[in-house]
């Protein structure tokens, strides 16, 4: 959040939003675990998260001050909103005394709303252009 630039890559530029609002979000998970006789078990869940205001990067260009080309400025904005759903397969397996192996599959799908950060962006890079002006 904090506004300054940070200056260590000049044609990477680092900036802080002050202007962002809190993340909102709701999750849900169901899990079934089956543990059999002979040391294995198997353990499946499936979630759902969905996110308002979602706090996600952002990069865009601006002019360089200098006048040598444009910079990209890395920083934050509130998206409109996120989804994430999966389900995740665990197994663990007594091989021998002592010894077990652990499996782990995850099937993941993640949607991001950020139709609102692509406006923010021509806004700003109309701005810039002004500037020049």
């Amino acid at each position: 959040m904090i506004p300054f630039v940070d200056y260590s890559d000049s044609l990477n530029l680092r900036r802080g939003n002050p202007d962002l609002i809190p993340e909102f979000t709701s999750s849900a998970e169901v899990s079934y675990q089956n543990i059999f006789k002979n040391g294995h078990n198997v353990l499946v869940t499936g979630y759902y998260k969905r996110a308002r205001d979602l706090i996600t990067n952002y990069q865009f260009t601006e002019g360089d001050p200098a006048g040598e080309g444009e910079i990209v400025i890395s920083t934050f904005a509130n998206s409109n909103s996120s989804e994430a759903y999966g389900v995740e397969f665990t197994s663990r397996n007594q091989i021998t005394k002592g010894i077990d192996l652990t499996s782990n599959i995850n099937l993941y799908n993640s949607k991001v709303d950020a139709s609102n950060v692509k406006l923010d962006s021509l806004m700003s890079n109309l701005l810039g252009l002004l500037r020049k002006i």
